[in-house]
């Protein structure tokens, strides 16, 4: 039966109404005869919605029934509905979350996951002719977050594969991998996927491997990306320097300071040794304030990596010349003392030069083969006679005078 309708009236409404049900059995068990295909149609839908199943359009439809399944069969009929009277009978499958339109839309509000699987529509017309379509439904629940995660935590450049794994508890998802924002589209020489994609294997890792992965989860109505988990690859220590590098001379109480550097991951612990004996410096870095002899030597900075169980070295020499002082007081005398003496010496010099250059000025100007003469100074006499004295005798006097007084008192003064 196509279900059962309530009584509209008179006997023969009833009677009319049996009469078109009949004619629909038998219509659907000719169209089963003549193996006519079903058209079939597939509808997917999210947990919590509501599903719309539409009928095709049609204008004489007389009457209509929605069925679980792909068989027409009373214990599997949801509904059926007397367009005439818009009468709606339920069937065993109805569950209250159903309803019908007079065109013969079924609308599924609330949908559940037990909704997924066939429904047909089985249609009657006025001309008695019987129209019978299929539809497909997958109601699937809205992908929650997936997670990364690392079969090993701890990874070494060079020494075994990577394996990361999408967990969902998700079983009809699709799996896609992003490796620093970039889609990773398939398996390659560097990275394979497994078949359902829920296993990324990085085969024998190295530094460039390091970086974010990210999975997304994705059916056909929603899709979830996971957070972002950092993958690190430890490598190193290599090309360990030392900061000047080379020989260095230093002159006693310069300064020295020296840098060490490695290319590693995570960031190496440093050691430093002097002529082979441990400084006991950690760091990278290596002061002396003010060097005397006891630091010349070969001085060696080790790298060394405690996740890759690696270390490397590098070393330069440094040579001391020359003497520090006692304290830096006597060393202050010092150079005081040498600097006074210059000066002192100086001074020296320059006042002897001064005495013999006013010796030179006041002396008699005197020549073994000339005559003599004695000039009196003459600021104190401007104006006098002056004798010429020759050899044994003397001579005409002479007088000096000065033309121009004024000229006189500026030289005066």
């Amino acid at each position: 039966m196509l279900g059962v309708f309530p009584s509209e009236g008179s006997p023969r409404c009833k009677q009319n109404l049996q009469g078109w049900i009949l004619i629909a059995w038998l219509s659907v068990w000719t169209q089963q005869t003549v193996g006519q295909v079903p058209r079939s149609y597939v509808i997917t839908a999210a947990v919590g919605e509501t599903a719309t199943l539409t009928a095709p359009f049609t204008a004489d439809i007389l009457i209509f029934a929605w069925y679980r399944g792909t068989v027409v069969f009373e214990p599997q009929l949801i509904l059926s509905y007397l367009v005439s009277s818009s009468a709606q009978s339920n069937g065993p499958q109805f569950t209250g979350r159903e309803s019908v339109s007079h065109d013969g839309t079924l609308d599924i509000g609330d949908l559940q996951t037990s909704d997924t699987g066939n429904y047909t529509l089985f249609m009657t017309l006025t001309t008695a002719a019987t129209t019978t379509v299929y539809k497909q439904m997958r109601v699937y629940e809205t992908v929650t977050k997936p997670k990364v995660k690392y079969v090993r935590s701890q990874l070494v450049e060079d020494q075994g594969p990577a394996e990361i794994i999408c967990a969902t508890s998700w079983v009809a998802v699709t799996i896609h991998w992003y490796f620093n924002d970039r889609l990773v589209l398939d398996s390659n020489s560097r990275m394979v996927l497994s078949v359902d994609n829920r296993t990324l294997t990085v085969t024998n890792v190295t530094r460039k491997d390091s970086g974010i992965y990210q999975c997304v989860a994705i059916n056909p109505v929603s899709n979830s990306r996971s957070d972002q988990q950092t993958l690190t690859v430890a490598y190193g220590p290599e090309d360990v320097k030392i900061d000047p590098p080379g020989s260095q001379l230093l002159q006693a109480w310069d300064k020295l300071f020296l840098l060490c550097t490695a290319r590693s991951f995570p960031e190496s612990q440093y050691q430093w040794l002097l002529n082979d004996t441990d400084l006991n410096r950690p760091g990278n870095t290596y002061t002396v304030e003010k060097v005397s002899s006891q630091n010349n030597g070969n001085y060696t900075c080790v790298a060394h990596n405690t996740d890759t169980g690696l270390s490397a070295k590098a070393s330069v020499s440094i040579a001391v010349y020359g003497s520090p002082c006692s304290t830096p007081c006597s060393c202050w005398q010092t150079t005081l003392g040498v600097a006074c003496g210059v000066l002192l010496g100086a001074a020296v010099i320059v006042a002897g030069m001064i005495v013999h250059y006013e010796k030179r000025l006041n002396q008699k100007f005197t020549n073994r083969d000339e005559n003599v003469y004695q000039i009196p100074s003459i600021i104190k006499n401007p104006d006098t006679e002056y004798e010429h004295m020759q050899k044994g005798c003397v001579g005409q006097a002479a007088v000096l005078e000065l033309g121009d007084r004024a000229i006189y008192e500026q030289i005066k003064r």
